[in-house]
Order: C-alpha cells, then sequence, then structure tokens
C-alpha cells in the first residue's frame, strides 16, 4: 500500500513541463492505446519501438529515472514474479513445462519470461509517467470527459469519476494511516515475521483497524459532503479548465503512426 500511495502520490506531480501542460485527456488516451499496443499481438520489436517513445517522453517531461523507477519500486516483486512463472511453465507446444535439460529450451523460456517481465514493466513504466505529470483532479476530469457519451445510456459518469478520483485522493491517507496502526502493533509486541501461515495471521491486528479507519473516514466524507449540498445530478463547474490544442492531436496521431507502424512491420 505504501508503494501504491507512492506512485499515485500528486505531490511532486510536474505540470510545468510539455507532458504536464499536455490536456490529461489526451496522456489517458496515449497510455491506453500505448498499452493495448503492447498487449496486443506484441514482439520484441513492439516492445523496443515503446521503450524508446518512453524514453523520448521522459525526456521531454525532464523527469530523472530515479525518480520514475522510484515510483515503480513498489512493483519490482510483481515484475520478478512474472519473470518466474513464465519462465516456470512456458513450453513449446511439443515440449512439457517441466522439462529444462536441453540448452534450446533454455534459452526459449528465458527469452519468453524475460519478453513478459519487459511487457510489465513497459506497462508499469508508462503508468508512473502518467501519475507523474498528472494530478488526481484532472484524471477524474480526463475520465469523466472522456466518458460523457455514456450517460446517454444511463451510465452515472459523473459518479464513478467522482469515486475514482476520491479514490485515487485518499490512498496516501490511508496508507499511512496503516503505517501509524503497524508501528502501534510493533510497539505492542506483533511480529510480522516468520512463516506465511504466521505472517497472514500477524496481518489480522493491521487489516481490521484499517479497515474500520477506512469506513469512517468514507462516513465522514459522506457526510460532509451531504451537509454541503451536494447533489450529483445538478450541473456543474470544473475546477480545472481542459483545453485540447494542436499539441494534444499531434501527440495522439504519433501514437496512431507508431502503433501503424509496429503493427505493419510484423
Amino acid at each position: 500500500m505504501h508503494h501504491l500511495s507512492q506512485m499515485l502520490s500528486n505531490s511532486d506531480a510536474d505540470h510545468a513541463s510539455l507532458p504536464g501542460r499536455l490536456d490529461p485527456r489526451a496522456k489517458l488516451i496515449f497510455v491506453i492505446l500505448a498499452t493495448l499496443s503492447l498487449f496486443w499481438d506484441a514482439r520484441w520489436l513492439d516492445l523496443l519501438i515503446w521503450a524508446a517513445v518512453a524514453a523520448m517522453v521522459r525526456a521531454a517531461g525532464k523527469i530523472s529515472v530515479e525518480r520514475i523507477l522510484a515510483r515503480m519500486r513498489g512493483f519490482v516483486w510483481l515484475i520478478v514474479l512474472v519473470f518466474g512463472l513464465q519462465f516456470i511453465f512456458m513450453a513449446r507446444p511439443d515440449t512439457p513445462f517441466w522439462q529444462f535439460g536441453d540448452l534450446d529450451l533454455l534459452m526459449f523460456k528465458l527469452e519468453r519470461a524475460a519478453f513478459f517481465a519487459f511487457r510489465l514493466f513497459l506497462f508499469i513504466f508508462y503508468s508512473a509517467l502518467l501519475m507523474l505529470t498528472t494530478s488526481p483532479i484532472e484524471m477524474a476530469d480526463a475520465l469523466e470527459r472522456l466518458f460523457r457519451p455514456l450517460r446517454a445510456v444511463r451510465v452515472p459518469v459523473h459518479e464513478i469519476a467522482m469515486m475514482a478520483g476520491i479514490a485515487v485522493r485518499f490512498i496516501p491517507t490511508v496508507a499511512e494511516e496503516g503505517q501509524k496502526i503497524y508501528k502501534a502493533q510493533l510497539a505492542r509486541g506483533a511480529r510480522f515475521q516468520g512463516s506465511l501461515v504466521k505472517r497472514i495471521r500477524a496481518l489480522i491486528p493491521l487489516v481490521v483497524p484499517l479497515l474500520f479507519a477506512t469506513v469512517r473516514r468514507a462516513e465522514e466524507l459522506a457526510l460532509a459532503m451531504e451537509a454541503r449540498g451536494y447533489d450529483s445530478r445538478a450541473h456543474r463547474s470544473s475546477y480545472t479548465r481542459l483545453t485540447w490544442g494542436y499539441r494534444e492531436t499531434g501527440l495522439l496521431l504519433g501514437t496512431l503512426a507508431v502503433i501503424i507502424l509496429t503493427k505493419q512491420m510484423h
């Protein structure tokens, strides 16, 4: 939770750079299209091209590699897990997955495991770039504007976007509350080491108070919104003003060009 809050926190979001000044709708569509390209019939060439695009976006935003990797640090275990599972269970159609003796088969497993791990790394990298240049409020506004046509079929777009924004906004708060409860349990003699079963049992005194604290905060927020006369059906103005210009159009056209190029080169 702590690492997730680090990735989603917007306290150091850079809005002075070119990516930070772009319309959040364009950035969100860009990340969605890049993700679809990474996971749709992708090959090493696709991954390398999108890695180069990510490097150019990072350079344009003047975001240090250390800053991005710090946001991704909590997801290293997931990348390692994907690599390990793919290495163990990946097999050719004519070979059982438990066979490892053949050098050629071993290289095949390593290549496939590296491919899936690198693809997941790029997905997390793009997500970190998006979070570093976009605040939760801008993200919620972008979601609401993009999916506004769904209101014609009675989809509560505003409510969904509001809940998403509130959830992202309160993740750092919940993480901080969890750290306080964790330290309090340590002071009372709780131990979170040992076997897997012991760790799971030790988490119960941590999860239950955190759940109650989260529910209490949600109830307080709901009462505060009701006291202020909040009505989701009312016509509301937006704190942030979203403007779509030639830079946003150029970004999407360039993204589509990269997708077409990578798929045509297969």
